[in-house]
């Protein structure tokens, strides 16, 4: 929209402006069917599947956080990836103070 003009049309207020409300009834935003709109949702938030991590192992982790990173939404990647880091952080810090490394990816 803002790359046909139709933003700076609409806009109100400063700062890039934002959308009034009463123009909303006149912008073309798309109508997606609901099949659609359904597909669309799951980018950002599958509630169909689930993290299985207590059947990782250091040898399968690669193929199975694929697969699931296939189907997974942007806030499932992100919750996965927070839970990754720590991992990694605790295994960065138990080396740096010479602790036994021990590698689970689950509680």
């Amino acid at each position: 929209m803002r790359s046909k003009g139709l933003i700076d049309i609409y806009a109100v207020g400063g700062n890039g402006g934002s959308l009034a409300q009463k123009y909303w009834e006149i912008i073309p935003f798309p109508k997606f069917e609901e099949s659609k709109q359904d597909k669309i949702a799951k980018l950002y938030h599958n509630v169909e599947i689930d993290y299985k991590s207590d059947t990782f192992t250091l040898d399968n982790f690669l193929d199975k956080d694929n697969e699931y990173n296939q189907t997974a939404g942007i806030y499932e990647l992100d919750k996965t990836a927070k839970q990754l880091k720590e991992i990694l952080n605790k295994t960065i810090d138990n080396i740096i103070n010479d602790k036994p490394i021990d590698i689970k990816f689950y509680d």
